[in-house]
């Protein structure tokens, strides 16, 4: 007959009781903080992407509003003039007579609308005034060119735009188009 031998059990030291329930519990809370961190970033991420979206739809409006405005002020027969009395709420074309500035400001600017049946998100404004040509340092438009005061010759108008969103962001644009007369 075969005889069996009973092991017996050896406590284990003090020093080892829980050690693997705390090393599963540093590596749980590590693992917690970094699920915790990338969710952050996609989240600022999204917040990012979306502010990103919504400029650029705020610059395509001040680009439409502005296109409009040029071919607004280059759709006439004969040179436009400025309005002494701002009137930029009423059909004609919102043309100041105003000292040209660098600052934009659309106090007195005309709401732009689409042609076609779309809407808008935004608010688009618009206003012209005639484009500084040098005038104020002596130097003078080039005879070939016409003769402003009869006329006929080269007219410069700056246009301005801004596009604003109800969360108070806005893009303002310029550019200066010119028309000749003859």
């Amino acid at each position: 007959m075969k005889t069996f031998r009973t092991r017996t059990r050896t406590p284990l030291p003090k020093q080892q009781q829980g050690a693997s329930l705390f090393i599963a519990l540093i590596i749980l809370l590590v693992v917690t903080v970094l699920a915790m961190s990338s969710a952050r970033e996609a989240a600022l991420e999204s917040r990012i992407s979306g502010n990103y979206i919504e400029q650029q739809r705020l610059a395509n409006s001040a680009e439409a509003g502005l296109r409009d405005a040029e071919n607004t002020m280059r759709a006439t027969s004969k040179p436009r003039e400025p309005q002494t009395v701002p009137n930029c709420e009423s059909t004609q074309p919102c043309f100041l007579s105003t000292a040209v500035a660098y600052a934009q400001d659309f106090t007195q600017a005309q709401d732009y609308a689409p042609t076609d049946a779309s809407t808008l998100e935004r608010t688009t404004k618009w206003y012209s005034q005639v484009a500084p040509s040098g005038e104020a340092e002596g130097q003078a438009e080039n005879p070939e060119y016409g003769n402003p005061m009869l006329g006929i010759g080269t007219f410069r108008y700056e246009v301005n735009s801004q596009a604003a969103n109800t969360a108070g962001a806005q893009v303002s644009l310029r550019s200066v188009t010119a028309k000749v007369f003859n």
